[in-house]
């Protein structure tokens, strides 16, 4: 998920569409090259994006699309499993397809599943709307059982159609054991990327004479439990290094703070600056303290990416000799900021970009 891909947009499906103006080679080259490896791969299913791709088809967001869920995903990606939507409750889809048309647009576009995670009654607006659409005619019982076939299939192969592989009591339980905290801080830790390494070595950690300056985060998209992640407290804390922390979006007194702090550091000594960033290409007050970093004589700079890699361009564009060491860490979440730090300790990277190249 979120197929055919969410990052690079500026904007929260929960809360609107999301708009991707990106020309489809390029799209081939980045979001949907991952989906392409992982469905050559035998993913077993797809959860859609409420993003509209302008250039593939301007009128849908993808959950609604038959150009990108059946074009797409089975005709050019030759996708043989389930495809089910993000949840339809979102504004996304809610706010701009309502009285359950959201759900019949899906169906049509050749999803398999809907998702609705929260109300009862935008379940049965749902439901209503789709037997309607059968009832009528608009839908065909040939492409509702389509949909059941996919999904009879799969629980049959993985053995769902004797029994509930997990007692629904039990469920909250189980997928907060620990053996899935072990298993998605293993998968976090192995995806923790550096992108350039200096001619003068790894940033060294163990020396606490450095700078660290990033965003807090605050996560409450419906998406997250809401709570606040600061970066930098995880890193003075584990190395006891100094820090400033700045807005998500720095702009005025914030952001020459923020510049100020800089300057003080260098008339101190400092050398090292570890500068993290999340989402900047959207963020022009980051991209400001980004620079201004960058621009220190003599200075080493470590810059770590906490959000989508597309910010990777922009780093290239301001760092063209590559001087900094880039790291990727593809979120903002504790278990990601935990991989960062342990990977900075071990000095083991071993993941990769997801995509070809940037433009």
């Amino acid at each position: 998920k979120h197929f055919p891909g969410h990052g690079n947009v500026q904007s929260d499906s929960h809360l609107g569409i999301p708009i991707n103006d990106t020309d489809p080679d390029q799209l081939m080259k980045t979001e949907f090259e991952t989906f392409r490896q992982g469905i050559e791969a035998g993913t077993d299913a797809l959860m859609s994006a409420h993003v509209c791709y302008t250039k593939i088809d301007p009128d849908r967001p993808g959950t609604l699309s038959e150009k990108i869920q059946t074009e797409l995903a089975r005709n050019t990606f030759g996708f043989k499993g389930l495809q089910m939507t993000d949840c339809l409750e979102m504004d996304a889809i809610r706010k701009y397809y309502p009285n359950g048309e959201g759900a019949v647009l899906a169906v049509e576009a050749g999803i398999d599943i809907l998702t609705v995670s929260h109300t009862y009654e935008a379940l049965k607006d749902y439901a209503l709307a789709l037997y309607r659409a059968v009832d009528t005619g608009r839908i065909s019982e040939e492409r509702i059982d389509q949909s059941y076939q996919r999904i009879m299939d799969a629980k049959k192969r993985f053995g769902l159609d004797q029994a509930p592989a997990v007692d629904p009591a039990k469920a909250e339980e189980e997928a907060a054991g620990p053996d899935k905290i072990a298993l998605a801080k293993g998968m976090m830790q192995k995806a923790i990327t550096r992108l350039a390494d200096s001619s003068e070595g790894a940033f060294d950690v163990s020396v606490p004479n450095f700078v660290v300056i990033a965003p807090d985060r605050l996560s409450a998209t419906g998406a997250e439990d809401a709570g606040t992640i600061s970066f930098t407290e995880a890193v003075c804390q584990r190395f006891g290094c100094l820090g400033a922390k700045m807005e998500m979006e720095p702009e005025g007194k914030d952001l020459d703070q923020i510049l100020g702090y800089i300057d003080s550091a260098v008339k101190m000594g400092f050398k090292r600056f570890m500068i993290a960033l999340y989402n900047a290409r959207f963020k022009p007050g980051q991209i400001k303290v980004l620079q201004k970093v960058l621009s220190l004589t003599n200075a080493r700079v470590m810059v770590v990416l906490l959000g989508a890699p597309y910010d990777l361009d922009l780093v290239k564009r301001l760092d063209p000799f590559g001087m900094s060491d880039v790291i990727c860490s593809y979120e903002y979440t504790p278990l990601s900021v935990e991989a960062v730090l342990n990977a900075l300790v071990s000095n083991d990277y071993p993941g990769k970009v997801p995509f070809h190249k940037l433009s």
